[in-house]
């Protein structure tokens, strides 16, 4: 089980893209970690799913936070409820305005007008590409800024992993014998 913090999570450039699955990853997780997650998934309250994987709920709110492993699994679930909750919603855009214009005929606009927001077709979007060269550049582009994003991540931890190692020879006989030197 790994304890270190996850890095900051951003999300996918290309909202198109079809999140990866949890399953893999939850296979790497240690029992009583997949367990904990299943209940999760499985709509459960943190409590209870920790309560029923056998851990207190400090343990998995622990997991949640720090280890990256267990978060990557569940970060993966939530983009993948993301994603299809999304696909489903724009599969519903066109009943969405049906609703509109009955409720407006009606005299009741209030129902799908509030769909319609939620959606975000109430504010001024441009749709996606539609010439599939330019849509393949821009996702060879939007592929590129994540590796560098994921590069400077990695830049940033290395930093950060430099500045807690000893710099001058005192400091490391300070790390190696505790409270012994300038004595």
């Amino acid at each position: 089980m790994s304890n270190t913090p996850a890095s900051s999570e951003r999300p996918s450039s290309s909202p198109a893209q079809l999140p990866q699955s949890p399953v893999e990853a939850m296979e790497n997780l240690p029992a009583r970690q997949n367990a904990a997650l299943q209940e999760i998934l499985s709509g459960k309250s943190v409590a209870e799913a920790a309560q029923l994987a056998g851990v207190g709920r400090s343990t998995l709110y622990r997991w949640m936070e720090s280890d990256a492993q267990f978060r990557a699994a569940y970060n993966q679930w939530q983009a993948q409820v993301k994603f299809h909750t999304r696909a489903r919603l724009a599969a519903l855009s066109e009943s969405a305005v049906a609703a509109v214009q009955k409720a407006l005929e009606a005299g009741d606009a209030k129902l799908g007008y509030t769909i319609l927001k939620s959606m975000g077709f109430m504010t001024e979007q441009e749709p996606g590409l539609s010439d599939p060269s330019q849509v393949a550049r821009r996702m060879e582009l939007d592929a590129r800024r994540h590796e560098v994003v994921l590069r400077q991540d990695q830049d940033t931890v290395e930093d950060q992993e430099d500045s807690l190692l000893p710099r001058t020879p005192e400091e490391w006989a300070e790390r190696e014998n505790p409270g012994q030197t300038g004595k």
